[in-house]
């Protein structure tokens, strides 16, 4: 039979105090380089980065978004011969003459209408 309502005194339970678990930030990197290694075993590359960013995030070299845009290489700047730079420069002149060439058309219409 259930009895209900019954009264525990509190002070004669004893709690055993549980010590935390003593995981070091080199236990967690140990961990994330065997999985990082698992998944280039397994073929899954995108599960390799992840580890590998879980690495650097655990050593405070990341912390956000932006600085792993941050990390990605500059790319270099594109050479282009003289000949290129002059195509496009007579190209960028051409587009400009042209516009002012509308907007001289369009004032020519304005004052006419005026």
């Amino acid at each position: 039979m259930v009895q209900r309502n019954k009264k525990i005194d509190v002070t004669d339970i004893s709690l055993e105090l549980v010590e935390p678990h003593s995981v070091t930030v080199e236990d967690i990197a140990r961990q994330l380089d065997e999985d990082r290694d698992l998944a280039h075993r397994l073929g899954k590359p995108g599960a390799a980065i992840h580890a590998t960013m879980g690495m650097a995030k655990l050593y405070g070299l990341i912390s956000s978004q932006a600085e792993i845009a941050d990390l990605r290489p500059e790319p270099e700047p594109k050479k282009y011969s003289d000949l290129e730079i002059a195509r496009r420069l007579g190209f960028i002149l051409a587009r400009g003459a042209h516009e002012l060439d509308v907007l001289n058309a369009i004032e020519k219409k304005h004052i006419k209408s005026s």
